[in-house]
């Protein structure tokens, strides 16, 4: 659950704390949907700025959700609600049920092949004019050449497992392509917020970890967020290793390199946030 808090907020960080994009009027909107939900860090911030809304987070880890579905008990905000649903399968959603449908950072959780279903399922639950976000993040360059190295390891794995779209493991090959699945899908007046995401070390305040817990600290958002993307690499290292890509040795060998490297008072490094966004048109 820290490492969503960790995402969450370094994103909304970086986006200039704006949870959608800027073109959509949100005083229009009244039901919301948000796709692979986990904890609802993204629902309970939308939730206290627009109390009004009501708001159906979705995922499939039972465990998150447990922790989302207590912490709206506790605050009794009994506008959201939270369902275990695998959102690469129709949904079991009625049609024109949402104005909004929101989705960031799942690209690593769906296959290539489940993209077409999912998208047409977000347009008919859509209703007329109701609009959908899908927002990703792209690693695009570090001084840390170990950490480029572990992101292109990663990248040309989960290719081989048919999840990422770019064979060279250059990047994801996800985000570049939001655009244009929005409009094969379809939806209209399709667009995209672009954001530079910073992945070097900055001296201000951010967050960290003690006894469990996230605390301010002079370790920055984006230190703590380089960590989160070591941590997704060791996870991976079976699977890595499986494919063929690198022995087990080279691997801990580069990961001890980029824990080193992330830690240069120089470390400099940038990456994209991609929003793309859509709206379903009038009948």
């Amino acid at each position: 659950m820290q490492d969503e808090i960790i995402r969450h907020r370094y994103l909304l960080h970086m986006q200039g704390e704006r949870l959608f994009p800027e073109a959509i009027d949100i005083e229009s909107i009244e039901r919301v949907l948000d796709l692979g939900c986990g904890s609802g860090e993204w629902i309970f911030s939308l939730a206290r700025r627009y109390p009004r809304l009501f708001i159906c987070g979705v995922d499939l880890d039972r465990r998150l959700l447990q922790r989302a579905q207590a912490r709206r008990n506790r605050a009794g905000l009994h506008q959201l609600e939270f369902r275990h649903m695998d959102f690469t399968r129709p949904f079991p959603l009625a049609e024109r049920s949402f104005d909004y449908i929101h989705m960031r950072a799942c690209a690593r959780f769906i296959a290539a092949s489940a993209w077409p279903t999912l998208l047409a399922e977000c347009q008919r639950v859509l209703r007329p004019h109701g609009w959908l976000t899908l927002v990703e993040i792209e690693p695009c360059e570090s001084s840390s050449s170990a950490f480029v190295e572990l992101r292109q390891l990663f990248n040309r794995c989960w290719y081989r497992l048919g999840h990422a779209l770019d064979e060279s493991g250059l990047s994801f090959g996800v985000a570049s392509r939001l655009y244009g699945m929005l409009l094969a899908t379809g939806l209209g007046e399709v667009a995209y917020d672009v954001h530079i995401a910073d992945l070097g070390r900055q001296p201000q305040s951010g967050l960290t970890r003690k006894a469990g817990m996230l605390e301010r600290s002079e370790e920055t958002i984006t230190a703590l967020f380089l960590q989160q993307c070591l941590t997704e690499v060791r996870l991976a290292a079976p699977l890595i290793v499986q494919q063929g890509l690198i022995s087990p040795p080279e691997l801990t060998a580069l990961l001890e390199q980029a824990e080193r490297e992330l830690q240069a008072p120089d470390l400099c490094g940038w990456g994209i946030i991609i929003s793309a966004y859509g709206r379903r048109r009038a009948e």
